[in-house]
């Protein structure tokens, strides 16, 4: 016959082993997942549970190893809108100026606070503009076995050591299983790419075949704003030629609609009147675009408008 003290002990029992056979269930169901992004996204969710933590970017090691891209982002409601600005930015690991691969490099967490903000790197450019407290950067590593780095923010509070080490043993449990999708994926992107370039190759062999005997410069840039408006399906496409550390702003071309003819009017007097940006990452996307070498995808942007930027992009994009 058992006591209290006996009933008690095995309804813990029970209670442990329900708990253990659902974590099992779960652990089974994530490994068993072979889409990269569907695993970081049940990451990130799951390092987003600490209260402290209010965003989150992860950057992966590039097919080449030359570069981490950012892969995946969540980041505070308030900056949602560049969720997808920043993924698929391609930091050289080259470069010393950039919070992300010094990380990489040195293999080293790395904390900056908003006192840091007087050092001239990159990153003080992609997250300088936001209100942020503490700014981590965690180096995705087993001894030198480097995959990538994982930054976490907060807006209001320090980021401690105990939540740092929460983040690294949520990478660390799957870092074999990380690894391998990893290499998964960079096969698919390339057979994708393949099938990208096999596709646009056609229009671009067209307009190349347009332009390849034209002597007029002028003529050359209308043409080619007009197929990429086409290629791309664009309302407005523009051309900055750099001198001296200067994008100039040569040609502009908008699609022959009543509505953006009359947006790009404005787009045109505005930008012939400033001449075009400043070669530096302050002074707006495009400047930032042609030092990183890094395309952005502003997919909807009433949903950035909002947000801190450049003088010059807020003025172009209203």
């Amino acid at each position: 016959m058992l006591n209290n003290s006996g009933i008690n002990m095995q309804k813990l029992d029970e209670k442990n082993l329900e708990s253990v056979v659902q974590e099992n269930q779960i652990l089974k169901h994530v490994m068993n997942i072979r889409d990269l992004y569907d695993f970081l996204e049940i990451l990130i969710n799951n390092i987003l549970k600490e209260e402290i933590i209010d965003g989150i970017a992860i950057s992966l090691i590039s097919d080449k190893s030359d570069a981490i891209i950012i892969e995946k982002c969540k980041y505070h409601e308030k900056y949602s809108g560049m969720e997808k600005v920043h993924e698929g930015n391609k930091i050289s690991l080259n470069n010393a100026k950039d919070f992300f691969a010094e990380s990489f490099l040195k293999n080293e967490t790395l904390i900056i606070n908003e006192k840091d903000n007087t050092k001239n790197y990159d990153d003080l450019h992609r997250y300088s503009r936001w209100d942020l407290k503490y700014e981590v950067y965690i180096p995705m590593s087993i001894d030198e076995d480097k995959i990538g780095v994982i930054c976490v923010y907060s807006l209001n509070s320090e980021i401690t050591n105990q939540s740092i080490n929460i983040v690294k043993t949520n990478f660390l449990f799957f870092f074999n299983h990380i690894k391998n999708l990893i290499e998964h994926h960079h096969l698919k992107q390339k057979k994708k790419e393949v099938d990208e370039i096999l596709k646009k190759n056609k229009k671009v062999l067209t307009l190349a075949n347009k332009i390849t005997n034209l002597t007029s410069l002028s003529l050359m840039y209308k043409i080619l704003l007009t197929e990429i408006i086409e290629i791309f399906n664009f309302d407005i496409a523009a051309i900055f030629i750099n001198s001296n550390d200067f994008l100039y702003y040569i040609e502009g071309m908008s699609k022959n609609e009543e509505k953006t003819i009359k947006a790009f009017k404005n787009y045109d007097f505005y930008f012939k009147s400033v001449r075009g940006y400043k070669a530096k990452v302050e002074d707006g996307a495009t400047g930032n675009t042609f030092l990183s070498n890094n395309s952005f995808y502003f997919k909807d942007l009433l949903k950035i408008l909002h947000l801190p930027m450049a003088e010059k992009d807020r003025t172009g994009l209203e």
